[in-house]
């Protein structure tokens, strides 16, 4: 069963397109039930029945599936990881010399960075003892974010958000749907310094400026 299915479907080296796959990966099969027709008394193997042998195909197969998403995941967050860490070499020593040229500061590089990786920004500014944090969706999907912000003082009023007192800090959570290409801004009045935890969005999809 396991031998012919078409294992490079799914993301795994097999040599020949038949056979068992090669690692590393582990197919383990249960079968739970209350009457188990076993071949023996000894209970060694699972008797060889097309009904149950359909079932444990559709859900290694389904399985499979999974496995393939996986893995097509985490090869596209590795190509996102090492195109990031090339323009972390290259886009400061441009923003450099461009300053030299036009006599302005220099870019912020991780905002730049983030707007060409297609990340969501979340940036945080303080202006007259009010802080905001501002949320700047570059993905063409809507981000969906469990934002909190970490304060050892009072933030005061604040709105759309869940303010909690834990022991003389303050943990201020706000839920904001951002749509593709917009920004939200989330304010609270308080200029002291500030963790941000960001929940819902993948580690190498986000960058946070605090």
């Amino acid at each position: 069963m396991i031998k012919n299915i078409n294992w490079r479907n799914y993301g795994l080296d097999q040599p020949g397109g038949s056979g068992i796959p090669n690692g590393p990966a582990v197919i383990m099969v249960h079968v739970a039930s209350t009457n188990v027709p076993f071949t023996s008394e000894s209970k060694d193997a699972v008797a060889n029945i097309p009904e149950i042998e359909s079932e444990i195909e559709l859900a290694i197969r389904e399985a499979a599936r999974d496995l393939k998403s996986y893995l097509n995941k985490r090869r596209s967050m590795q190509q996102r990881r090492e195109k990031q860490d090339k323009l972390a070499t290259i886009l400061p020593e441009m923003a450099e010399k461009l300053a030299e040229v036009t006599g302005r500061p220099a870019l912020d590089i991780d905002d730049s960075i983030a707007r060409i990786m297609n990340n969501v920004l979340v940036e945080r500014t303080v202006e007259s003892e009010t802080a905001t944090l501002s949320v700047e969706n570059n993905t063409d999907t809507n981000a969906d974010a469990e934002i909190t912000a970490i304060v050892a003082e009072d933030p005061g009023e604040v709105t759309d958000a869940t303010v909690l007192d834990m022991d003389e800090e303050y943990y201020i959570k706000w839920s904001p749907t951002v749509g593709s290409g917009e920004t939200a801004t989330l304010e609270y009045g308080t200029d002291a310094d500030t963790e941000i935890v960001v929940e819902g969005i993948d580690e190498q999809k986000l960058t946070v400026q605090s």
